[in-house]
């Protein structure tokens, strides 16, 4: 990015400020995407963290619950088809 003016100067601290506070992949897609002001660097780091958001599964444990077991076949979460037609 040529430098030839103020706004200019201030644009590239912002966006390097920006990039400096990111994760190392962020900074690396950023850059790959040549970036030259701090909104669209901004827009695409959060479409870069919610395409890359890591999921995490709970898995429920019947024992860490109050009470027993629903009744019913195993799998069926206490839902029987009593009434059901």
């Amino acid at each position: 990015m040529k430098v030839d003016d103020y706004d200019k100067l201030e644009q590239l601290v912002l966006d390097e400020e920006f990039k400096r506070g990111a994760s190392a992949k962020s900074r690396v897609h950023l850059d790959e995407h040549k970036v030259t002001d701090l909104k669209s660097a901004l827009v695409l780091a959060a479409d870069y963290a919610l395409t890359h958001k890591k999921v995490y599964s709970v898995k429920f444990n019947w024992s860490d619950h109050i009470g027993d077991k629903p009744q019913g076949k195993p799998g069926n979460y206490g839902v029987t088809s009593e009434g059901c037609q």
